[in-house]
């Protein structure tokens, strides 16, 4: 299990390295106003679960467009072919735009091995981060 946040540079960095488009993962990246992620082993392979921050509700949607992209590229295209599920959730906590992103093996039942982890709990993280 590892936790940490990447900050608004590393998560450009990340986008830039699947989004073909430079100025779209800049443009994904850019409202960016805290983050949380949990890396850990699931029963069947790696669970990645990252909750995020935004200034405004676009720059939410921006993130979420973009984010999904890169990890769909990331798996040449076809997340399922490559077994994995990625979903991506845009809501808000205390009023501040959110983003969850989920990069799991697919089929996993997402409350299996995830010991205990509530999305509410790294979306409170990244909150708490913002108001830093």
């Amino acid at each position: 299990v590892y936790a940490d946040d990447l900050g608004e540079l590393e998560t450009r960095l990340v986008l830039r390295e699947f989004l073909p488009d430079r100025e779209e993962a800049d443009r994904a990246a850019a409202g960016w106003d805290g983050d949380r992620f949990r890396l850990l082993d699931g029963p069947s392979g790696e669970v990645l679960v990252w909750a995020s921050v935004w200034d405004t509700d676009r720059d939410a949607l921006e993130f979420e467009t973009g984010v999904r992209r890169a990890l769909t590229e990331r798996y040449g295209g076809d997340p399922l072919a490559a077994g994995r599920e990625i979903e991506v959730l845009r809501g808000s906590e205390a009023r501040r735009p959110v983003v969850v992103v989920w990069d799991l093996p697919a089929g996993l039942d997402r409350a299996a091995g995830l010991e205990g982890l509530t999305v509410f709990e790294l979306e409170e993280q990244a909150a708490v981060q913002a108001r830093r």
